[in-house]
């Protein structure tokens, strides 16, 4: 197992996944339609759920300790706690999207190819679906 994508650097997993990245976009610009691959997806899920619930963890800490410090009644209690675990989650995401983004326009330098939209398209095919 090669590890995760975003993290690449040795030359040889570079071209590996620039082979199957010219692949797809050639097949995208021949108007193939990118297929969902559930095997795809749940590795991709596996590998990024880590690091997002980690995140979602440390806000939900954050928020908790800062609630703790609030007398409300408990019923009201339960649905602040309930906004602020959504607020909580909605946050990490963002996070976790601006970093991902980050580290695929990262990838594109390694890979010396321009990190547009398009390319960034092709990256989000490869790790859930299949074209």
């Amino acid at each position: 197992m090669k590890g995760y994508y975003l993290f690449y650097t040795k030359q040889s997993d570079l071209d590996d996944y620039k082979k199957e990245f010219d692949r797809v976009s050639q097949n995208m610009d021949q108007g193939k339609t990118p297929v969902y691959s559930e095997l795809r997806s749940a590795k991709t899920m596996l590998v990024e759920s880590f690091p997002y619930n980690l995140l979602f963890g440390i806000f939900s800490i954050l928020a908790a300790l800062l609630i703790a410090k609030i007398k409300l009644n408990e019923t009201v209690m339960i649905a602040v706690v309930l906004c602020v675990n959504s607020f909580c989650g909605a946050i990490a995401n963002y996070v976790f999207t601006i970093v991902k983004h980050g580290l695929r326009i990262q990838l594109c330098k390694r890979l010396h190819i321009e990190p547009s939209e398009k390319n960034i398209a092709v990256m989000e095919s490869l790790e859930y679906q299949s074209v």
